[in-house]
C-alpha cells in the first residue's frame, strides 16, 4: 500500500514539474543525453549523436521516417522548435520517468510502482507530438476568432474607395493580431513581390482556415468585377457573412469564460482532495504498521 502511494505521489509530481517546465528548459534537460547541438545535426550522418543511448539505426530510422511529419506539426503549430527537439523529448523523457520508477522499485519492493512509472513513460512519448496537435488546433481556433475583424476592416477599405493590394496592406498593418499576424506579415511581403492573386491565395491556404478561404475567393472575384454592381454586392454579401461569424465569435467566447472557471475550480477540487486523501491514507498506513502510537 504504501509503495503504491509514494508510486502515485512520484508520478503526480514528474507530471507537474514536466508541465510546468518551459519548453527551453525541458529542451536543456533532455540535451543531457547528447553531445551535440540538434540545430547544427545532419539526417544523413549524425542524428544518431543526439540519442547516443539508443541504436543508431533506429534513431536514424525513426528520423528519416518521421522528419517531415513532425516538422509539418510544428509548423502548424506555430512555435520554434525543430524536429530534433521534439524527438529528443520523446525519448529522454520516459526514460527518466523509467530509471526513478526502477529506483523506487528497489526502495518500497511494489510492482505497482513499475506499472505506474511504465503509464508515466508510455504518456510521455506520445504527449509532445500530442501537444504539437492542441496548440494547432488552438491556433487555427484563434486564426479563424480574429478572420472578421481583418476581413471587416479590408472591406470598409474597399467600400471607401482603396484598390485591393491597398486594402489589404492596411488590413495587415492594424487589423491583424497574435496568431494571424504571422500570416499577415507574410501576405504583405508577397503582395510586393508576386502576382496578387498568387498572394492572395497563399495566404489564405496557409491560414487553413475555412473562412479565410472563403474571403480569398470573393476577394479575388471582386478583383475580377472592379467596383461594378456585382462586386459592389459580393462585398456586401461578404460582409453580412462575418458580421454573423463574429457575432458567433463572441457568443462562444460568453459561454466559453464560464466554462474556464469551473474547470479550475474542479481542478483546484480535486487537488485538494487527492492531497487530503493521501494524507489520511499515510496516516493509516503508519498507524497499521506501528509507526504510530
Amino acid at each position: 500500500m504504501l509503495g503504491v502511494l509514494i508510486g502515485i505521489n512520484v508520478s503526480i509530481v514528474l507530471i507537474i514539474v514536466y508541465f510546468l517546465l518551459p519548453s527551453s528548459k525541458k529542451y536543456v534537460a533532455a540535451e543531457a543525453f547528447q553531445k551535440v547541438n540538434p540545430q547544427e545535426v545532419e539526417i544523413k550522418s549524425t542524428f544518431h549523436q543526439t540519442l547516443g543511448f539508443i541504436n543508431r539505426s533506429i534513431a536514424k530510422k525513426y528520423l528519416k521516417n518521421a522528419k517531415e511529419k513532425i516538422q509539418k506539426e510544428i509548423d502548424d503549430a506555430g512555435i520554434k522548435q525543430t524536429p530534433e527537439h521534439i524527438v529528443i523529448e520523446q525519448f529522454s523523457y520516459p526514460i527518466i520517468t523509467l530509471i526513478i520508477a526502477i529506483g523506487f522499485y528497489f526502495l518500497v519492493h511494489s510492482i505497482m510502482v513499475l506499472l505506474i512509472g511504465g503509464g508515466v513513460a508510455v504518456y510521455l512519448i506520445f504527449e509532445p507530438r500530442a501537444k504539437l496537435k492542441k496548440l494547432a488546433k488552438k491556433r487555427k481556433e484563434t486564426i479563424r476568432e480574429q478572420t472578421p475583424n481583418f476581413v471587416l476592416t479590408c472591406n470598409l477599405l474597399l467600400k471607401g474607395g482603396l484598390i485591393p493590394v491597398d486594402a489589404l496592406k492596411l488590413s495587415c498593418e492594424y487589423a491583424s493580431t497574435d496568431a494571424l499576424k504571422p500570416f499577415t506579415d507574410q501576405l504583405k511581403e508577397d503582395l510586393n513581390h508576386l502576382h496578387p492573386v498568387d498572394a492572395i491565395r497563399t495566404f489564405a491556404k496557409s491560414t487553413k482556415v475555412p473562412e479565410m478561404i472563403e474571403f480569398s475567393a470573393t476577394l479575388i472575384q471582386f478583383m475580377d468585377l472592379g467596383p461594378t454592381e456585382e462586386g459592389l454586392e459580393n462585398l456586401k454579401q461578404m460582409e453580412e457573412t462575418f458580421r454573423e461569424l463574429n457575432k458567433k465569435v463572441l457568443a462562444q467566447e460568453v459561454v466559453r469564460r464560464p466554462q474556464k472557471i469551473k474547470v479550475a475550480n474542479w481542478i483546484i477540487g480535486l487537488d485538494g482532495m487527492a492531497l487530503i486523501i493521501s494524507a489520511i491514507a499515510m496516516y493509516f498506513v503508519q498507524m497499521m504498521s506501528g509507526g504510530i502510537h
